[in-house]
């Protein structure tokens, strides 16, 4: 498959779920742009408390 076919797939790649996709997509942004000499800001945002069962 091209390179341009698999950036088009909507499919998540192996190793990879819902869950970690965005902090991946992240990460590998950075790994770009920093030989680029380029900045992506990244704001951490406060994870949401999850209310557990007593």
């Amino acid at each position: 498959m091209s390179a341009l076919g698999n950036a088009s797939s909507r499919t998540l790649p192996a190793l990879t779920n819902y869950r970690n996709i965005l902090f991946d997509t992240m990460v590998h942004a950075q790994d770009m742009a920093i030989p680029l000499g380029r900045t992506i800001s990244v704001t951490p945002r406060p994870r949401r408390r999850v209310r557990t069962a007593p």
